[in-house]
């Protein structure tokens, strides 16, 4: 995305922003049901490069896109759906949280794909009100791709935060530690500059203490799918076949960090999750099982 449309987009958003309600009742509410589409598109190898090195893809699979890059050529789209008049919430607050994403084939660099989004069902949530932005990959005809992120918007009257992690972080635990996997990663203070870069994703709570500031954090914080992207790329040997990868995001990873991944597998499962150095915190939990779309 060129940097004069990212500029655009964010003025948009700032806009809307000052206009939207602060609290909605559900009963009143509907989404747009419009989707938007990119036809007919072969990927740009720089662009992917950028992105292969951020996230940290092995260089033998540099032929093709990293599971998460989809998402990456569907953001404008996602933008767009959001910056719709008629589409009820600011996206400055919104929290991600969660993404779901099934692929039934690796997507070759070279291929010609067609990509489409969409926003699916809108829903109560103990702290306010969420949300699907949907997306779908097209080689051809058929479906080879297609991913479902979960956003919230935050209402004061709703209920306090639950942790729904729990299911995750006992099949870890429940695993002898021979079993279990865990490395380290040392995250620079640039990493959100450098991701923003390589995805599009210039949301102003990645890039700098102080714009995180402004939105509520106490310094800025690394992209949620960022992480989901770095976890797959440790696990690459499992991503030729067909497989469906769920995360949750947790608490928010400031930057600059120092976290422990780990993955353990139960049966035909693999459980993963990113924590604090100390294990004090989670981040991200997530599972990755193979799966027919």
């Amino acid at each position: 995305m060129s940097k004069t449309k990212i500029v655009a987009l964010l003025s948009k958003a700032i806009t809307k922003s000052l206009k939207a309600n602060s609290e909605y009742n559900i009963k009143s509410l509907s989404l747009p049901t419009n989707d938007y589409c990119l036809e007919s598109h072969v990927v740009g190898l720089p662009e992917l490069h950028k992105f292969h090195q951020v996230v940290q893809w092995p260089n033998e699979k540099s032929d093709i896109l990293h599971p998460c890059y989809p998402q990456v050529l569907a953001f404008p789209l996602h933008m767009q759906l959001l910056l719709q008049d008629d589409f009820p919430f600011s996206l400055f607050g919104l929290v991600h949280l969660a993404n779901e994403i099934e692929q039934s084939r690796p997507i070759e660099s070279n291929e010609c794909i067609s990509v489409r989004a969409f926003l699916g069902d809108i829903k109560e949530h103990r702290q306010g009100l969420s949300f699907e932005l949907k997306t779908e990959v097209r080689a051809g005809n058929k479906l080879v791709w297609r991913a479902s992120s979960s956003n919230l918007f935050r209402q004061k009257t709703m209920q306090s935060p639950r942790s729904d992690v729990g299911p995750v972080l006992q099949n870890l635990q429940e695993n002898s530690a021979e079993l279990r996997k865990t490395e380290y990663w040392r995250l620079a203070s640039s990493l959100g500059r450098e991701y923003a870069k390589a995805s599009g994703d210039f949301n102003p709570i990645h890039l700098h203490p102080l714009g995180a500031k402004i939105l509520g954090f106490k310094r800025h914080i690394a992209h949620g799918m960022w992480s989901k992207s770095r976890s797959l790329s440790t696990q690459f040997e499992v991503l030729d076949e067909p497989f469906k990868c769920k995360v949750k995001f947790v608490k928010p990873l400031f930057l600059p960090n120092k976290v422990k991944f780990s993955y353990t597998t139960n049966n035909s499962k693999r459980f993963f999750d990113v924590n604090s150095e100390d294990g004090l915190a989670c981040h991200l939990t997530g599972e990755l099982f193979n799966q027919d779309m």
